[in-house]
């Protein structure tokens, strides 16, 4: 397929494969991201799970072109609606970044500007990328405000950031991404900065978007209670490797990686019958200290192998649609 092929409805939204980030500095050469691979379809929430440190956040800077220096991507490819992300130009970027795939930070207060009031904001990607005058992109802007919950989004448009709560700078930043009705939302953390309340809020509002949208949204997190809430699959991250993925029901039914299991068992059980909590021992290894070879989480791993230190795990299929990178499962995988 060349990047000008027509892209079917039943083909993937996007496909990542191979793909990976690097970093150069004065102390050497670092991979933060190895060779990940996965697909997204349309209408459909894929979370990405994992510790801090772990890859998640460049992962999807990555996939918008949006590394931070001194990152860039590495090998493999990205493709979103059938075309190369890393073949088009700066300008054809622009043209897909907050129109055809948005991003909500994990921090409203930081990505909006304090200065601008909330309509200026929420107005600008519509006169960018739709071309719309003054007075269509506000009228879009309330739609925006009004179909994320806000209350007198007309009031709203004149307030500036610091005049709302988290909760509602939350929703301002969902609307500034919604309204050029992206076919992709990449949201990096979007509810961890808020009360549970306001969380399952965000949460419905995700659910409501997706289901009249057919709008696909990669889910990056590190709580394993809001992927079971809102995602449909489900990558667990460890060292800038994937080293599970599965439906969500199947992860929390039969977590397979040592890893997995270890999150699983750290979450506190509604019933108490759990005293203590389980603990991972150790803690995810910096960027510059990835092993090569071998797993990366056989040093914290209490079932490793003599294996796990010698050999790189494969992300192979254990069940239908369930792969795990783990030696305890290689043998079950086949050649």
């Amino acid at each position: 397929m060349n990047d000008t092929a027509s892209h079917s409805d039943r083909d993937p939204l996007l496909v990542c494969r191979d793909h990976s980030v690097v970093f150069t500095t004065h102390r050497g050469r670092f991979t933060a991201v190895e060779n990940i691979g996965f697909s997204i379809d349309r209408g459909e929430v894929v979370g990405i799970v994992g510790e801090s440190g772990c890859g998640k956040s460049l992962t999807a800077l990555s996939l918008l072109g949006l590394l931070p220096e001194p990152g860039f991507p590495a090998g493999g490819e990205i493709r979103f609606e059938g075309r190369n992300m890393e073949h088009l130009s700066d300008r054809q970027l622009q043209a897909i970044r907050g129109n055809r795939i948005s991003m909500i930070f994990q921090e409203p207060m930081t990505s909006l500007n304090p200065t601008q009031r909330i309509g200026s904001q929420i107005m600008e990607p519509m006169r960018l990328h739709r071309g719309l005058d003054r007075a269509a992109a506000h009228a879009r802007a309330v739609k925006a405000l009004e179909s994320v919950g806000i209350p007198a989004p007309r009031r709203r448009m004149n307030e500036y950031p610091h005049q709302l709560s988290g909760g509602m700078r939350q929703r301002v930043m969902i609307a500034m991404a919604i309204c050029c009705n992206p076919a992709l939302l990449v949201a990096d953390e979007p509810t961890t900065a808020l009360d549970v309340t306001i969380q399952a809020q965000i949460l419905d509002l995700l659910r409501k978007l997706v289901a009249e949208r057919e709008m696909a949204v990669l889910f990056i997190t590190h709580d394993l209670g809001v992927v079971a809430e809102i995602c449909h699959r489900v990558m667990v991250m460890y060292a800038g490797r994937i080293v599970e993925s599965a439906p969500v029901l199947d992860l929390f039914e039969s977590p397979l990686h040592p890893y997995t299991s270890g999150l699983m068992a750290s979450i506190p059980r509604i019933d108490g019958r759990v005293e203590t909590l389980y603990n991972i021992p150790g803690v995810v290894p910096g960027i510059s200290e990835f092993a090569d070879t071998g797993c990366r989480f056989a040093p914290r791993c209490d079932r490793r192998m003599a294996v796990c230190e010698q050999i790189t795990p494969r992300l192979n299929s254990h069940r239908p649609h369930h792969q795990v990178a783990c030696h305890l499962y290689e043998k079950e995988a086949g050649p």
